[in-house]
């Protein structure tokens, strides 16, 4: 897994590991384009990525030397002090499926009202590149509904029995 690291606002986000050249990594570009100023200037404190093993990052007492060697790191530019972590995805995901009441069927699910995108149609524009052609992650794949479906797709197969 990575860490994105903002030295202006402080916190520290968690992102799935991302193989492919860095073009690609549409999700880090989401969270990236998040941290602007009202104005729409970029974080001036700088953002960094850093690469966890997960089974670190679960351990309470390998995350909690993990934090502080990132903490220790001032002269990076990143502070002495950060927020508690937080899968940025997951949070939104929750609280959308919140809203829905936490259903068992989810008008949104899948909708491109969900579709993760980067705020990057200038960038595109200027390469030349095709607005169509763009990432498919949803925000539900970060929502407990979406392993209902998943439970569904696997019953369905014959894998075994799910009721809800």
């Amino acid at each position: 897994m990575r860490l994105l690291l903002c030295g202006t606002c402080g916190s520290m986000e968690e992102l799935p590991d991302y193989e492919g050249p860095v073009e690609g990594d549409h999700l880090l570009d989401v969270l990236v384009s998040r941290h602007r100023f009202p104005s729409g200037a970029e974080h001036a404190g700088g953002l960094l990525v850093r690469d966890i093993k997960e089974e670190h990052w679960r351990d309470n007492n390998i995350r909690r030397q993990i934090i502080e060697q990132i903490n220790a790191r001032s002269a990076e530019g990143l502070g002495n002090h950060f927020y508690d972590s937080k899968n940025t995805f997951q949070l939104d995901a929750a609280k959308c499926w919140k809203q829905h009441n936490r259903t068992h069927n989810c008008g949104d699910y899948m909708s491109d009202r969900k579709r993760l995108l980067p705020d990057t149609k200038a960038e595109r524009k200027e390469a030349g590149l095709n607005h169509r052609n763009r990432p498919n992650t949803f925000l539900c794949n970060f929502c407990p509904y979406h392993q209902i479906v998943e439970q569904r797709k696997t019953a369905a197969k014959g894998a075994y029995d799910y009721t809800e």
